[in-house]
């Protein structure tokens, strides 16, 4: 070990001294929380990996030290202290097991980096000198742990995490540290790295060198976003699998719901300025152009554009989901696009979006509505039988839908006019319209007030009592209401 490492390490040591004097015995973990700019629950934890040293370096050709039975006195008594937070304490066991037998434990050096980042929560921010010891000697453990034990992600993401907080003129090194830890970690990669990466990539980008460029910024925003969307996607579903159970327990998943929750939006804050439709337009319609069969590229640049507040109705935008539902046909994408088309009165396409959307459907209740919403279009268009025909098909999939009985109600309410030649006859559509609104409220409780409204309505023009007693025909007797609608009901008649 470099002694003039060891030699920091030991002023540091000796320079805390002052500054715990008038300390409570016990520092803990309150103590560092405080220096924490994000949720306490998200603070560094130890690593408890009992794995020894690789066994190639010079510390590790005796991995005990010059005293096996020191080295072993020594670590246990540390975390016996360590484990009770009086850290303190466990300092000076702590440093002759690091100085003399580093190789023993990988929780030795975990465990110093912990410390070290105690010392410097607990120095007077005005005493530049100790801090910078103290952060000289937590890079000096951070490499040790990685030389001795092996490349580690998770290392090198707090590593960077720390350089990033202490050197602020080596942020880009630790933002290349924290990339090298999110390729490595993936969707697991340690939330805080996450963002202090958005952070320190947009610090980096306002600086005159612009070492890192507008587009370097959107495609950082993409890649944290990605993890943090899965990650609370899975803590969502671990939350409501908690509301599920018996007994409930959410409290750990509310908590960590509740921090990515947090994490989403403060990603998003940083990277809203960067995703305007004119920087995203500018920045992939020359990528999309020339690879749209690229299903990633075009993911990527969809989930883009609907992050941004006014990419949604773009020529651009239409252009690029259209081609993602051609590669990954999805009742979703579908049913977005369908709307905006609908916004834009492009009946046929959102007509056509729609079609799709009910086909993949397999949650049940969507599929009923864009059958709903099919039949609404239809229904607007005055074709009643198509309307009807959507309807049925939403009956089809959930047949206590009150909503598919209203729409057919409402199409012979409405477009019932013209069947029939008789006076009588010409009240039969109001008629069959009555009996699928009794239908809808019979079935779905939630439509029973629109339900009875529109009775109300078809109510008025049910045949004449006097028109019914001119026709020979009587109350009771079943009737059909002919032309497209074809539907038997019951003749009932009401004076005028």
């Amino acid at each position: 070990m470099d002694i003039s490492k060891t030699l920091v390490l030991s002023v540091a040591m000796l320079l805390s001294a002052a500054s715990f004097s008038c300390q409570a015995k016990n520092i803990t973990t309150a103590n560092y929380e405080a220096t924490e700019t994000i949720a306490p629950e998200a603070i560094a934890q130890t690593d408890q990996n009992n794995g020894n040293g690789n066994g190639t370096e010079p510390e590790c050709e005796s991995m005990y030290g010059p005293d096996s039975l020191k080295t072993r006195q020594q670590t246990s008594l540390y975390r016996e202290e360590f484990n009770r937070k009086n850290y303190l304490a466990a300092l000076p066991s702590w440093r002759y097991v690091y100085k003399n037998a580093p190789c023993y434990k990988e929780y030795i050096t975990a465990d110093g980096t912990y410390l070290m980042s105690l010392l410097i929560g607990q120095t007077n921010p005005k005493d530049t000198a100790t801090i910078n010891a103290y952060a000289d000697t937590l890079m000096e453990i951070y490499d040790t742990r990685l030389r001795l034990f092996g490349d580690n992600p998770n290392v090198w993401g707090r590593k960077g995490r720390d350089l990033y907080k202490y050197y602020p003129n080596k942020r880009k090194e630790a933002i290349d540290l924290m990339i090298k830890s999110m390729e490595g970690e993936g969707n697991k990669t340690y939330a805080l790295v996450l963002s202090d990466l958005m952070l320190a990539t947009v610090q980096e980008n306002r600086t005159d060198s612009k070492s890192i460029t507008d587009d370097g910024v959107i495609d950082m925003f993409d890649r944290i976003m990605t993890i943090v969307d899965f990650n609370l996607k899975e803590i969502k579903a671990q939350y409501k699998k908690g509301l599920e159970s018996t007994p409930v327990d959410t409290t750990r998943a509310g908590q960590n719901m509740r921090y990515y929750e947090w994490l989403e939006n403060y990603v998003v804050e940083l990277g809203t300025p960067y995703l305007t439709c004119e920087k995203l337009t500018e920045v992939y319609a020359p990528r999309f152009k020339a690879s749209p069969e690229d299903a990633d590229l075009v993911e990527k640049i969809i989930t883009l554009l609907k992050r941004s507040n006014d990419c949604a109705k773009t020529p651009f935008y239409l252009q690029v989901a259209e081609q993602y539902f051609k590669l990954k046909p999805d009742a979703d994408a579908a049913a977005s696009l369908a709307k905006v088309f609908q916004d834009r009165d492009d009946v046929t396409k959102a007509k056509f979006y729609y079609e799709k959307a009910a086909e993949l459907a397999t949650d049940k209740d969507k599929k009923v509505s864009y059958y709903i919403v099919l039949g609404s279009i239809e229904l607007n268009a005055r074709n009643g039988s198509q309307a009807r025909n959507y309807a049925r098909k939403a009956l089809d999939a959930n047949p206590k839908s009150g909503e598919a009985y209203m729409l057919i109600g409402n199409a012979y309410l409405t477009l019932g006019a013209g069947c029939g030649t008789s006076n009588v006859e010409k009240g039969y559509p109001y008629l069959a319209a009555y009996d699928k609104f009794v239908q809808a409220k019979s079935v779905d409780g939630s439509v029973a007030d629109q339900a009875n409204s529109r009775m109300a309505l078809a109510q008025k023009y049910w045949p004449k009592r006097e028109d019914v007693f001119f026709e020979n025909k009587e109350d009771g007797q079943t009737v059909n209401t002919g032309c497209w609608i074809g539907e038997s009901t019951i003749l009932r008649s009401i004076k005028e």
